[in-house]
């Protein structure tokens, strides 16, 4: 039986069977892991969508609070004051 050895920076892999079979593996491999980068981006763009609701929620209920204490209001653009 062949076995082939893969050094990479995460060390060092082996692979039972002929070429045909690591490059099959590695295929594999590399499929898995372009799903996994892209499960990972949209997860991450979910969680930006859902900061950037919660970041306007905030900054609407602070502006509605200063209406309230009779300060000056936030206008009907909440985002510009999302610094404050």
């Amino acid at each position: 039986m062949d076995t082939i050895f893969e050094l990479s920076n995460q060390g060092i892999s082996t692979y039972g069977g002929n070429y045909d079979f690591y490059a099959e593996q590695k295929e594999i491999e590399n499929e898995a892991l372009q799903n996994d980068i892209h499960s990972k981006e949209r997860a991450l763009k979910k969680a930006k969508r859902k900061g950037k609701r919660n970041n306007r929620t905030k900054t609407k209920t602070r502006c509605e609070r200063k209406r309230k204490a009779g300060k000056i209001g936030c206008g009907e653009n909440y985002d510009e004051y999302a610094a404050e």
